[in-house]
Formats: structure tokens, sequence, C-alpha cells
């Protein structure tokens, strides 16, 4: 289901409630709802003053559900961990990652990094390939020391 078509469905839902639970500075509405026929699916939402919703926390029988819809998300934390059956994320623009120390990634499964140019550099020292089995290199041209 996609998020507009899940915010109408609240929406719907938020219409029926007669006023909301409080009121932010900003405009913004507190509010809680019940979906019906859902047995344990309570909701709490921010909604924006042009009805927008930005926060929504659902709790239904698998535990809660948190969903954010905002213009920038900032964490900071000496340590953040996540795990989770699965992990998906698109990025519509450019994607830049900074390590200020060791970087290891480790994949029990195929690895495969596509892109229409790929550079691998090793800024200050050795760059290594390893593999247990037969190591592949394919191209129009492979150029070594060029």
């Amino acid at each position: 289901m996609s998020r507009r078509v899940d915010e109408l469905t609240v929406l719907e839902e938020l219409a029926d409630l007669p006023e909301p639970l409080g009121r932010l500075p900003s405009g913004r509405a507190v509010m809680a709802s019940v979906r019906a026929g859902a047995e344990g699916d309570e909701r709490i939402h921010v909604i924006s003053p042009s009805g927008r919703i930005e926060l929504s926390i659902r709790f239904d029988a698998q535990g809660p559900v948190l969903e954010l819809d905002a213009v920038s998300l900032s964490l900071k934390a000496g340590r953040i961990a996540m795990e989770c059956d699965e992990l998906e994320t698109t990025v519509n623009g450019n994607m830049r990652e900074v390590v200020r120390g060791r970087r290891t990634a480790h994949s029990l499964g195929r690895t495969s990094i596509t892109g229409r140019d790929v550079d691998l550099t090793a800024d200050a020292g050795e760059l290594r390939v390893a593999s247990e089995k037969d190591l592949s290199i394919q191209g129009e041209n492979v150029l070594i020391n060029c």
C-alpha cells in the first residue's frame, strides 16, 4: 500500500474525531485513533497545519510501527545499532559516506556493486584483491599500469 493511500485512509479515520488531543504552538495537531474493525490497531498522529501526517505511531498486534515524513532526519549518538529482516534504501540524489575509522562490510550471501562507472581507489596504501577460487576480470580492454 502506498504511503499516500495510507495517509488518505488515516485522514478519513481522523475526520471522525471531534477534536485533537492537543495543538502545538506551530499549529500541529496531536490526535489518536483506533481503526475500526482492526482489533488493537491504535494510532497516535502528529498532523501538520496543512493536514499532512508528519509522524504516526501505530500499535498493532505485532508491536509499534513508527512512520515519519520529514524534511530532514538527523541522528547523533555514541552508537547506533540496527537489526532487521530486510533493509532497503532509495536515494533520489547523491549519496556520500564518510568513515573516519576502519570500515568492514561482511555478507554471507552473494554481493554485487553495480554502477555506470565504478572507481576503486586506495589513496594512501595497497589495494588487495583476494579470492578462494578464480579471479575474473572482464572488459573490452584490460589495462594495467596505464
